[in-house]
């Protein structure tokens, strides 16, 4: 056991999934579906900022989403509409129940619409980007991914991230299960593989000797 905090060791699998991509211009941005609508707000605006020519809300339902009456997109659909973006300039994907749905159905979506995409800006939790890099990766290789994120520190996430409804405990198990994820998916061929520093993976294990083990993979 390390010395380590529980929020020490937390904000190291935080800073290690979270990928800080400079914005460039793109063929269009994908804000992936999540109980966490500040992903909609940060997609919107960056849309409204003029970087990519279409946005995409991809989204049916996920880990969070089951007891939702609305999927995930048409709810990050609606928070676009109210920062002022007209909506028959929403693309919807509302089927998808993953992350490899999410790239692998937005995808057919923009070939169906002759929608060519060489650079892609995804737009997810900061606790997830580097996981979902690696399923595009797997899923849509031909594409460069720009990865974005909420702007809000590890410090406030907790709070103001996960559209408010996450216990502290509930964020720290979450990253936990996402970091787990980025292993174990690779091995199932659902991402390509990611080198996973040892310090992180025992900061893992640290994390869910300690009781944080509720998202998991068993």
């Amino acid at each position: 056991m390390s010395n380590l905090s529980e929020e020490e060791l937390a904000k190291n699998l935080f800073d290690y999934m979270k990928l800080d991509h400079k914005l460039s211009k793109a063929n269009a941005i994908l804000a992936l579906g999540t109980i966490d609508t500040l992903n909609a707000e940060r997609a919107s605006q960056i849309y409204i900022d003029g970087w990519a020519p279409f946005l995409t809300m991809s989204g049916g339902s996920g880990r969070y989403s089951e007891n939702k009456l609305k999927s995930d997109s048409h709810i990050f659909a609606e928070i676009a509409e109210k920062m002022g973006i007209p909506k028959n300039e929403i693309i919807l994907e509302d089927k998808s129940s993953n992350t490899g749905q999410n790239f692998s159905y937005t995808r057919d979506l923009f070939m169906e619409r002759g929608i060519s995409v060489n650079d892609l800006i995804v737009v997810h939790m900061p606790s997830s980007l580097r996981r979902d890099q690696a399923t595009c990766n797997k899923v849509w290789p031909e594409v460069n991914t720009i990865m974005a994120h909420p702007l809000i520190p590890f410090e406030e996430y907790h709070i103001r991230g996960y559209s408010g409804t996450f216990t502290r405990k509930q964020f720290i198990e979450d990253l936990v299960g996402d970091v787990q994820r980025l292993k174990i998916y690779a091995e199932k061929g659902f991402s390509v593989p990611v080198d996973i520093p040892d310090n992180i993976w025992n900061n893992l294990e640290e994390l869910i000797a300690r009781g944080y083990d509720s998202q998991i993979v068993k």
